[in-house]
């Protein structure tokens, strides 16, 4: 009966936790950079000391039960690092009902830390404890997951309020919005414009946020984010020259021949580069558009090189 108790207890208090965790999480105004738990000061656990234990275990070695006891001791270190930055975490820890499965816990919050979703990794890792590690890994595990789900909706939020800000003051980018077809697509260009904001070039980062979106949403993203790096670059190439609604250009110059006609191509890339990210149609205007592009940059590229 007091083990039942216990276990209720623990349910209790996990369930009140993740109850105000979730009413926290709504409420939360987030940078972008935080939308998961932060990293603690203590190095993550270095990984071939974890995968030499499991290549020795594979070989039946004897050094696997050391290695083992090296790998889940830095991993458990990483966890109470963690734990000392979260009041609720260092409660759930002390609601362990003994040192084996707070041990356990403190593996768990390591594992999952900044992640989302169960994986094999931590599976693994989790079959390899004691029943006692076990029991205290899964509620560490469970809840960290839970947390970082309910900060990643924050942080989408967010950046899809931050989007809109930014396409609203570009006349270019606020067309190709309201050309999605519906609001998810919408809603998935404007994330894209804040994940893209001052950036010049693609990264883990955007594609980590494109793959946690719908596939709707994720075809808004990545239209608006070639459009962003594209236009980053061009801003950084001309010395950061602006037009309306932060549009970038290049002015023509008389007399200056060769610099026109490379802004000139440059634009038709650019433009080539954003019929390309968007849907094709049925009457075909879309590709017709692209190889007259294409033939125009074939002509110029010729023209270069005839002038001195």
């Amino acid at each position: 009966m007091e083990r039942i108790t216990s276990k209720l207890t623990r349910v209790l208090v996990i369930t009140l936790f993740s109850a105000a965790t979730i009413a926290t999480a709504g409420s939360l105004t987030l940078k972008a950079s935080s939308a998961v738990l932060p990293q603690a000061t203590t190095p993550i656990p270095p990984k071939p000391m974890c995968e030499a234990w499991e290549a020795a275990r594979a070989r039946n070695s004897p050094a696997a039960p050391g290695l083992e006891q090296q790998c889940h001791a830095q991993w458990a270190a990483r966890g109470v690092a963690i734990e000392n930055q979260y009041p609720w975490a260092a409660e759930l820890r002390s609601q362990q009902p003994n040192d084996s499965a707070r041990r356990g816990f403190d593996i768990g919050m390591a594992a999952a830390e900044g992640q989302t979703a169960p994986g094999p990794g931590k599976q693994r890792l989790h079959d390899a404890l004691s029943p006692a590690e076990q029991e205290g890994y899964s509620i560490a595990v469970s809840y960290s997951l839970m947390w970082n789900r309910n900060l990643e909706k924050t942080r989408i939020a967010e950046l899809a309020a931050r989007g809109a800000e930014l396409a609203s003051a570009d006349p270019w980018a606020a067309g190709l919005r309201n050309q999605q077809p519906d609001a998810s697509a919408r809603r998935g260009f404007d994330i894209g414009m804040a994940a893209a904001e001052g950036q010049t070039a693609p990264g883990p980062g955007k594609q980590k946020i494109h793959d946690s979106l719908s596939p709707d949403e994720q075809e808004g993203f990545r239209l608006a984010v070639s459009y962003s790096l594209t236009k980053n670059k061009n801003l950084e190439r001309n010395g950061n020259a602006e037009g309306p609604g932060g549009a970038d250009i290049v002015r023509p110059r008389r007399g200056s021949d060769s610099r026109n006609l490379r802004a000139t191509l440059e634009h038709l890339r650019q433009g080539r580069e954003f019929l390309e990210a968007t849907k094709p149609g049925q009457d075909g205007h879309r590709e017709k558009a692209i190889d007259y592009i294409n033939n125009a940059i074939e002509e110029l590229e010729k023209a270069l090189t005839e002038i001195p």
